[in-house]
């Protein structure tokens, strides 16, 4: 960990540097190599993510922070409403990452929506024809089902 540490350092202060250059594409590409090295199998997976279409058919809008620490997955997922308050959380629990796909069990810590059900199994993979972007698919209990794209947060 101390040495991913100190690597991931060295990549901020060059990506910074590239930024001042005005490189901002090289900065980027910087970052990304230093992921990859750093956070290993999965890397294309980890950062802050939004749903593509910005708000919801449930009328929210939905953010996920996936990151991997010391080999270990955590998917943090925030709903917020239109106005930007924050209506509701949750998060991963059994994550297994396996082939490109990221699985796990998704609990709500606070539900938008009381009538919601606690708990949806959820897989998370990058989007084999699309560049930057992940392919969320979810199943609640009653066997309600539906297949999301997640883009960048800017």
């Amino acid at each position: 960990e101390r040495a991913g540490l100190k690597l991931s350092t060295l990549f901020q202060k060059a990506a910074k540097s590239k930024v001042n250059e005005g490189k901002v594409d090289d900065a980027t590409a910087l970052l990304k190599y230093r992921d990859k090295i750093i956070v290993g199998e999965g890397f294309e997976l980890v950062g802050h993510w939004r749903l593509a279409e910005g708000i919801g058919a449930h009328g929210y809008s939905e953010q996920w922070m996936i990151q991997k620490r010391l080999g270990q997955w955590s998917v943090e997922r925030s709903f917020y409403e239109p106005n930007g308050r924050k209506v509701g959380a949750s998060s991963a629990r059994d994550l297994k990452y396996s082939a490109g796909v990221l699985s796990y069990s998704d609990h709500f810590t606070k539900k938008p929506k009381a009538e919601w059900h606690d708990k949806a199994d959820m897989t998370i993979q990058t989007e084999a024809d699309k560049q930057a972007t992940l392919k969320l698919r979810w199943v609640v209990g009653s066997g309600q089902s539906d297949v999301n794209t997640l883009v960048p947060v800017n």
